[in-house]
């Protein structure tokens, strides 16, 4: 009995470390794709003609 809740524990606390995991891991995609999506638009707005290469160079 006991050693069966143990068990049980255990895994709820992974699934929870899994769900916690999860939503980190989409907080951080979602910022990484806003960011992108501004980048995208604000060389669409501003200078088309330099997107490409301010992808490889951001200095320009």
């Amino acid at each position: 009995m006991c050693y069966q809740q143990l068990c049980v524990n255990h895994k709820t606390l992974t699934i929870n470390n899994l769900v916690k995991f999860l939503i980190f891991k989409l907080t951080i995609y979602r910022s990484f794709i806003c960011d992108f999506m501004k980048f995208f638009t604000y060389q669409k707005e501003n200078a088309p003609y330099k997107s490409v290469r301010s992808i490889f160079n951001p200095n320009i």
